[in-house]
């Protein structure tokens, strides 16, 4: 069982809690944590670290992306760049986690995993997809225009038929005062 695999004899390499300890008789892995240590195991699925991150930087990217217009297809590098730029910082940390020793890759990936999909359900609450003529503005921006629109286009015609009942009243107030200088001879 892995007799022949010898640890290195600094202690600042391999942590005291990650050497396993083998029963001499069954040849199972004997628990000879701390109960500090096993709890500690046990709080670090998924990783916190590596959601949050993901989360915030997930949602950066694709409101930079919505904003400046990546998808365009206009081709420019440097869009990409600075879309992909957060997603690398996000990665960086989850991969930090595990390279310190606090999680195993399967706590960060979950993490990621949560924070991604969390990230990608509140930025399309609140925005089109990035890919969208209009994803560079919420949609409560849209949707605020389309009100003024209907708005303006009210007013247009109500004032449309207040000034043509205006006019009508004018032209028939026009009409009284010629039929009344013709019957007084004043025309």
């Amino acid at each position: 069982m892995m007799t022949y695999v010898s640890y290195p004899v600094k202690q600042s390499t391999v942590p005291a809690w990650g050497v396993p300890l083998y029963d001499q008789v069954t040849g199972d892995v004997i628990c000879h944590g701390e109960k500090s240590f096993l709890k500690d195991g046990r709080k670090s699925f998924p990783s916190g670290h590596t959601s949050w991150s993901f989360a915030g930087l997930v949602f950066l990217s694709l409101y930079l992306s919505g904003k400046i217009k990546v998808f365009d297809r206009q081709g420019h590098v440097a869009k990409l760049c600075i879309m992909i730029l957060p997603l690398l910082i996000a990665s960086l940390v989850g991969i930090s986690r595990i390279d310190d020793y606090r999680h195993h890759w399967e706590d960060v990936f979950a993490g990621g995993l949560l924070g991604f999909i969390m990230a990608m359900l509140c930025y399309l609450h609140f925005f089109p997809p990035p890919y969208h003529h209009q994803g560079w503005g919420p949609y409560a921006y849209f949707h605020m225009l389309e009100e003024l629109q209907v708005a303006n286009s009210h007013n247009a015609e109500s004032q449309q038929s207040v000034c043509g009942h205006h006019v009508e009243l004018s032209r028939q107030h026009n009409s009284r005062t010629s039929r009344n200088d013709l019957e007084a001879g004043r025309v």
